[in-house]
């Protein structure tokens, strides 16, 4: 759980989605999670806007001044680090045949889907507080103020990663493509990725498509592309892996008509990146990619 505190209405662009690839899934009846943000996020064109004060106090944001307020991240899934996903966790409403359908309809008509996240520029005083071994040691549970929890000032950057979704050549598989990482032909999962002796995929982040399509929201017949990214965000120190995760789990919540929160896409993709995928991150990257813009960010637990 953590308590994020909104310091700039600045860009905030996820899940950015093209307009006809928005229109098809609102005229499709398809539940969209973010769909409640989207009228205070975005424009028709699709930018990125400036929220007004009066648009700030419909999301929680104070404007008065001397009064912080943020956003308290509470997950309603029930995790644990250290431990497997519990049996069941996600609840799907749509086959992965319709979901394909879905795919395959939309190409014949010219329609894209992509999900673009913000990776993090900026991580001021408290870098580090948030990884998960930080957070145990010091977070007292018998803080009564904020003051006295770790936590960390983070800011998005301008580059980004985008993912495109499109339906995969074989029907009955996961295929994963990211030039700029060498993975220049499909690297295909035919149904679920076995976990090792650990609980970890066998080849890391190169199983994250299949694991979170395929195990979490039991879909098939679906190609995950990662589009091109700036050589200097490609040097590494930006959160690209929490940019990925993150869009992962929302894809395959939107594919699979599975309704996360936010907070849910936060717990589950930092659980996943140190556990089943053998990583080290607290969720910085994460909350950059969801929220975009400057943050204080306060961790609970």
């Amino acid at each position: 759980i953590i308590f994020s505190t909104f310091y700039f209405a600045g860009r905030i662009t996820f899940p950015s989605i093209t307009r006809r690839s928005l229109f098809y899934f609102i005229r499709g009846g398809v539940l969209f999670p973010f769909g409640a943000h989207l009228s205070l996020l975005f424009s028709l064109e699709m930018k990125a806007l400036r929220i007004p004060a009066p648009a700030l106090l419909r999301r929680g944001i104070s404007t008065t001044p001397g009064v912080v307020t943020g956003s308290l991240f509470a997950p309603t899934l029930q995790l644990r680090h250290g431990e497997p996903l519990p049996e069941g966790l996600l609840k799907p409403g749509r086959t992965y045949a319709e979901a394909r359908a879905i795919l395959t309809t939309s190409k014949l008509a010219d329609i894209t889907f992509s999900v673009t996240g913000h990776m993090r520029g900026l991580d001021g005083p408290g870098s580090s507080l948030d990884l998960p071994e930080f957070q145990r040691r010091l977070t007292d549970p018998n803080a009564k103020s904020l003051a006295e929890l770790p936590s960390t000032l983070t800011v998005a950057s301008g580059f980004t990663s985008t993912i495109t979704i499109e339906a995969a050549e074989d029907p009955e598989s996961i295929e994963y493509i990211a030039s700029d990482y060498g993975i220049n032909t499909p690297y295909r999962v035919k149904g679920k990725v076995v976990l090792n002796n650990n609980g970890r995929c066998p080849k890391g982040m190169l199983d994250a498509p299949g694991y979170v399509l395929a195990n979490l929201f039991g879909l098939r017949g679906v190609r995950v592309t990662v589009e091109a990214i700036a050589p200097m965000a490609l040097a590494g120190g930006m959160e690209s892996s929490n940019v990925f995760l993150t869009s992962l789990l929302a894809v395959g919540a939107m594919l699979s008509d599975t309704p996360l929160t936010e907070a849910d896409l936060f717990a589950l993709a930092v659980k996943l990146e140190n556990d089943e995928f053998a990583g080290l991150t607290g969720g910085q990257g994460h909350l950059c990619c969801l929220l975009g813009g400057a943050h204080r960010h306060v961790w609970l637990s």
